[in-house]
């Protein structure tokens, strides 16, 4: 099912969604989250058409009719706020990026936009180069939500006008905009099918901007006995589906179940192959596995290692299982803390207390380990840390994203590397079927693989929808989620 129709089961009213999070869905939880766990703050995002420092919406005109509307920044057009209170918080933060963007004759920096897309200019072009002189002005890197800004500016989603006075938003998510009624109109079906999904995306965000990003609970159930996966995320996080739809969750329900879906998504898509393609040599099958060593390569902080007991869930689903060993290397897992101290110490990290671990695991006994490895790919492999895992996964890779580019392609000499052992099935996982078809061809053409499991959507993918920033059109799909396509090579004999 794709994921635009999984949410547009919620209910279309945000009126009628529970207040409190804990609906239904938690009978089938446990909450082992641990207090001395770390919560990370959120990413901060960026939304043109909600306040830029407390994302709060506009005011509903016909419930809110005396509430003001929200204030646009003169200086550069490009965030609004709720209040005054909410504009001179966020000054120190957005001034340098104002200055560098003013507003020239009324105009801001998208304003050419239009006339020259519609003379064949590309629209991701387009806002690469505002981004690129940003950058330049203010000589650093840009934080996400700055991206964000020149990414997903407030234009017209027909023709990219730019003119703030004539644009008006979607009175329910916010999040797109049109210069005239006609626009509306043409968008109006296309629209109807990612309303829902922009409300959603919002909803994810600024629960986790004001909560952190934290642990999250996992279903309930250790099994004693092997079941394989069911037909998707939705039945395996949702089991009474047939009698509580999730047309019944409302807004905030299908935020629970797109936060916690999307993090369980990465040891569940990992099971998914694993239960189709087997493991070693002889493709022995998942479940006869007493030891089990996984290889994520590519990892990152706030991705793959957030949450990091949600590996746990794997061997709740695997009763042979006595040791799990996840090995996260990357070389963005983790800075070091001064950059006077020998950084080679600060590269690898080894948890193996097993004080994290459930009751259900202690008494097995079993044992779950857990390593960090602050290094490309190729360097640890030649590094005392290796040794020989069972399966190795890249969650949504981007091995083929920076193939024209040499300089900022780092995948190249890990690729050889990662399919060394034709014994040991690399799984790589990507945002679009496009995406997918371009890594593997990147893949190929730096190693022998042949494919054990063609290119699929995975119905065990996040449901909780991300903008797409190469989109060259605001009304083409405007959305990703992560895992949505999942592949499995080995190394081919040469």
């Amino acid at each position: 099912m794709d994921r635009q129709h999984i949410c547009a089961t919620a209910s279309a009213s945000t009126s009628s969604a529970p207040h409190e999070p804990e609906y239904h869905l938690m009978r089938h939880m446990r909450n082992e989250t641990h207090a001395d766990n770390a919560v990370l703050p959120a990413v901060r995002h960026y939304y043109p058409g909600i306040c830029h420092t407390c994302l709060r919406m506009p005011p509903d005109p016909v419930h809110e009719p005396l509430q003001p509307g929200l204030m646009r920044c003169s200086g550069c057009q490009l965030v609004v706020y709720c209040s005054k209170r909410c504009q001179k918080m966020d000054w120190r933060h957005h001034r340098d990026l104002c200055r560098a963007n003013k507003v020239e004759g009324g105009k801001n920096v998208f304003e050419n936009a239009k006339n020259q897309v519609a003379h064949g200019g590309s629209w991701f072009r387009y806002r690469n180069r505002m981004y690129s002189s940003a950058m330049a002005s203010l000589k650093r890197k840009l934080e996400p939500y700055e991206y964000d800004i020149f990414m997903f500016p407030r234009v017209c989603n027909i023709c990219l006008s730019a003119k703030q006075d004539q644009l008006a938003d979607c009175p329910m998510c916010h999040s797109v905009f049109y210069c005239s009624s006609e626009h509306r109109d043409v968008d109006r079906p296309q629209h109807q099918t990612y309303c829902l999904l922009f409300l959603f995306m919002h909803q994810c965000d600024k629960f986790e901007a004001a909560k952190g990003m934290r642990d999250i609970p996992l279903p309930v159930e250790v099994d004693a006995v092997y079941k394989n996966l069911p037909d998707g995320l939705m039945t395996l996080l949702n089991p009474e589906k047939e009698r509580e739809p999730l047309k019944s969750l409302g807004v905030e329900g299908m935020k629970f179940f797109m936060i916690i879906g999307e993090r369980l998504s990465y040891p569940l898509s990992l099971q998914y192959v694993l239960e189709n393609v087997g493991l070693g040599s002889d493709n022995k099958p998942l479940h006869d596995m007493t030891k089990l060593s996984v290889f994520v390569v590519g990892a990152k902080s706030d991705t793959e290692v957030l949450g990091i007991h949600r590996w746990e869930y794997l061997a709740h689903r695997l009763p042979a299982l006595q040791v799990l060993r996840v090995v996260f290397i990357g070389p963005e897992l983790f800075l070091h803390e001064s950059s006077d101290e020998d950084s080679s110490s600060n590269d690898y990290i080894l948890e193996d207390s097993g004080e994290a671990m459930c009751d259900d695991c202690k008494a097995k006994p079993r044992r779950i380990v857990y390593e960090l490895a602050n290094m490309y790919y190729h360097d640890f492999v030649v590094s005392s840390y290796y040794s020989k895992p069972d399966v190795v996964i890249a969650y949504n890779c981007g091995f083929g994203e920076h193939v024209d580019s040499k300089s900022e392609d780092t995948w190249q000499s890990s690729f050889p590397l990662l399919v060394a052992d034709p014994a040991v099935p690399l799984v790589f996982t990507s945002h679009t079927l496009k995406e997918a078809h371009r890594d593997l061809s990147a893949l190929q053409a730096a190693a022998p693989v042949k494919v054990v499991m063609p290119t699929q959507r995975n119905p065990f993918s996040s449901c909780r929808p991300h903008r797409d920033d190469k989109t060259e059109s605001p009304a083409s799909n405007p959305f990703f989620f992560l895992n949505q396509y999942i592949t499995c090579v080995r190394r081919a004999d040469e």
